[in-house]
């Protein structure tokens, strides 16, 4: 019935349109400019009553009190999906944690020491790669991390016998993170828990003493350390790293 209607009113409309312009042009021409006129009267009320009235929502913090919550809720998600930390002795994991604050994280720090290091995962802006913080016993979980510009070309591990080449980064993960510490410790977990095809070699593991790497650096310059104990070690900075042997 609706659709009736508004059809009637148009077709009743067009008919007197067409009946005033073909026999009384003049006052058609003051109809129409006079409905032109009152359009756009309304139209610029209209306008001007939206501006004020987004001005008094501003003025009132009542869109900014949206904004913050709605940037909470995904700030929770994201959170939930990437806040994870994993707690690490003798090579394995031992714990894990996800889906919970940094003030959380670090309140449990706090109380925990029975692990040799934690690894931290966070992403960086439109990074699609899940960034790795090593944190050493002691240390707290910080709210922004900067990527190292360093790279590590042929960061070869030999152990015993065995030949590996460690990636410290690949379309999945990322540790070249400013801060971080490689340690024999490091080189334990990483055989255990990402090196695929650590099993023929882990048996060995266990009773080496030594951890031998050589890799080149970003100046193409051959670099070679004994991770014999954990004071061995390289220290990554966003331009530079240490070695520590």
């Amino acid at each position: 019935m609706t659709i009736l209607f508004f059809a009637y009113n148009i077709c009743v409309i067009s008919l007197f349109g067409g009946y005033l312009a073909r026999y009384k042009p003049d006052e058609f021409n003051y109809a129409i400019t006079t409905l032109m006129f009152n359009c756009v009267y309304i139209y610029s009320r209209v306008q001007l009553n939206a501006i004020k009235f987004q001005k008094k929502i501003d003025n009132s913090g009542v869109m900014l009190r949206i904004k913050n919550l709605c940037n909470g809720i995904l700030s929770s998600a994201n959170e939930s999906a990437i806040n994870k930390i994993e707690f690490v002795k003798n090579g394995e994991v031992v714990e894990k944690i996800s889906g919970t604050s940094i003030f959380t994280l670090n309140e449990y720090l706090s109380e925990k020491s029975d692990y040799d290091f934690a690894i931290y995962d966070f992403v960086d802006g439109d990074d699609k790669h899940i960034n790795k913080k090593i944190i050493q016993v002691g240390d707290v979980i910080q709210d922004i991390y900067e990527i190292s510009n360093i790279r590590f070309f042929l960061f070869e591990l030999t152990v015993g016998e065995n030949k590996m080449i460690i990636n410290l980064t690949d379309k999945h993960y990322n540790f070249y993170v400013v801060g971080n510490v490689f340690t024999k410790d490091f080189i334990k977990y990483y055989l255990k828990n990402i090196y695929n095809n650590a099993a023929a070699c882990l048996e060995n593991t266990e009773n080496m003493e030594c951890f031998c790497v050589s890799f080149l650096d970003h100046n193409i310059s051959k670099q070679e350390i004994n991770f014999n104990d954990n004071t061995k070690n390289i220290i990554l900075n966003k331009e530079y790293y240490i070695l520590n042997q």
